[in-house]
């Protein structure tokens, strides 16, 4: 489960302290910032909810046997 602040639009926000914390663990990576600032932002959460937001004919359906 990703938890995160968002503002009064929904938009996630970060404090100055969570950007540090993605800056100090992508080191001299500088392909590792992205990657850590989009989990920090929840884009794993986020993709794996997009089946969810599309309906329509011809698009997959993934059913959910137990929900509890």
């Amino acid at each position: 489960i990703h938890h995160a602040a968002t503002d009064h639009a929904g938009n996630i926000v970060l404090t100055e302290d969570h950007v540090r914390g993605c800056m100090e663990r992508a080191g001299s990576d500088p392909r590792a910032l992205p990657r850590e600032l989009g989990i920090a932002l929840g884009e794993p959460w986020d993709e794996e909810l997009e089946i969810y937001r599309h309906a329509g004919e011809g698009v997959p359906m993934r059913w959910l046997h137990r929900v509890s």
